[in-house]
Formats: structure tokens, C-alpha cells, sequence
């Protein structure tokens, strides 16, 4: 309704800059915003290709361009433009894997919801991990703050690094961490659930 204000451009802009910067799983964020202005030409927010096109500029020119200075300064300094210091710590030789390859088209949040940490068997499921990665602390970083049984968590993380086996379900995580696992997985599926409809929705009007 508000036909891509040139001020709001600018602003998504400068905020695409910074989040690029974060990580580099953000770089995401490019493609999900090119796609979101091609839609609004799609659906006539957008009402010209001249107006499409430049709000591609106003959105995309200043964070392609600091990464593209970033990417040439990195490889003057280190020879590559995107660096990673898996010479220190390379965690696809340490961390553990399941005997499965990974799955793009397997989802199952409930194996969570009993087990809400990683764990073997449950490292193969792409889908599934993002999910309850994304609603709760499955890796885990802070779980273990809740738990009294610190001598459990030091053999998790172990095993996690890839220094010794599994240790078996943690028997003391409290009923509330489980609750609230198990809620907030849950309750990520009706979000979900809803964004599908919709796509579905507006797919099919589209296509009548």
C-alpha cells in the first residue's frame, strides 16, 4: 500500500548492510529480498520496470557493494574472498554425523519434542534441524544453564566436539525445559502451517 517509500528502501538497505555482516548464513537475506521486490512487481506494488529496477538499486547497490569491497580486501589479505578458520577448529572432520546422508525432504519436529537437543540419529534431518533450531536451543549453547547435572553436559559437549561417545538421554532436565520444548516446537507449526496455506493460496489465485 505504501508503494515501496523511498525511505523505507533506503533504511531496508542499510539494515540488509549490517546483517550481511553478521554471518555468513545472512547473505540468505539477499536473495530473500530480491525476491520479495520481484513479487511486489508481480502483484502491481510495484507498477513499472522502471520503478522495479530502481528499487532493486536502492535496496541491493550498497550492500553488494561494502561485500564487494569486503570480498576484494579479503582476498589481497588472505587469498580468498570469503575466509573461515577451519584451519584452527574444522568441524566437518570433529563433529559427529549420522551414518544417513542428509535428508532435503524428511521432517520430523516431534523427535524433538521428546529429545530436544541433538543427539544421534537426529543429525540428518535438514529440514527438521533448522526447524527446532529455530524455536529452541537444540544445539544447545544455554540449556545447560537449567540443568543441575553439569557432569551430563560435560560428556554432551564432548561427544559434540567429537571426543567421546553419546551419553544417553540427560535423565534431569526439568519438566518445565520439557514443556517448554515441547510447546514452543509445537506451537512453531501453526506460523508454518499458515505461511503454506497462504503460499498455496496466493499460488492458486494466481494461476485461476
Amino acid at each position: 500500500e505504501r508503494k515501496l517509500a523511498p525511505l523505507r528502501l533506503a533504511l531496508l538497505s542499510i539494515f540488509l548492510t549490517v546483517t550481511v555482516f553478521t554471518k555468513y548464513t545472512a547473505f540468505a537475506v539477499l536473495p530473500a529480498v530480491l525476491a520479495g521486490v520481484l513479487w511486489a512487481y508481480y502483484v502491481r506494488l510495484v507498477v513499472s520496470r522502471k520503478q522495479l529496477w530502481l528499487s532493486l538499486l536502492a535496496v541491493l547497490v550498497l550492500p553488494l557493494s561494502v561485500l564487494g569491497g569486503y570480498m576484494a580486501a579479503n582476498v589481497k589479505h588472505y587469498h580468498t574472498p570469503l575466509p573461515w578458520n577451519v584451519s584452527l577448529y574444522d568441524p566437518s572432520v570433529h563433529r559427529p554425523r549420522d551414518s544417513q546422508p542428509i535428508s532435503f525432504v524428511s521432517f520430523k519436529p516431534w523427535e524433538d519434542v521428546v529429545m530436544p537437543v541433538l543427539a544421534p540419529g537426529k543429525l540428518h534431518s535438514f529440514w527438521t534441524m533448522l526447524y527446532s533450531g529455530m524455536w529452541f536451543d537444540t544445539e544447545p549453547y544455554f540449556l545447560s544453564f537449567l540443568d543441575a547435572n553439569g557432569d551430563w553436559w560435560q560428556h554432551y559437549y564432548s561427544w559434540y566436539r567429537g571426543e567421546e561417545p553419546f551419553p544417553g538421554k540427560n535423565p534431569s532436565l526439568s519438566r518445565v525445559t520439557m514443556f517448554s520444548a515441547a510447546g514452543l516446537i509445537l506451537l512453531g507449526l501453526v506460523p508454518l502451517a499458515l505461511a503454506l496455506v497462504g503460499g498455496f493460496l496466493c499460488v492458486s489465485s494466481g494461476l485461476a
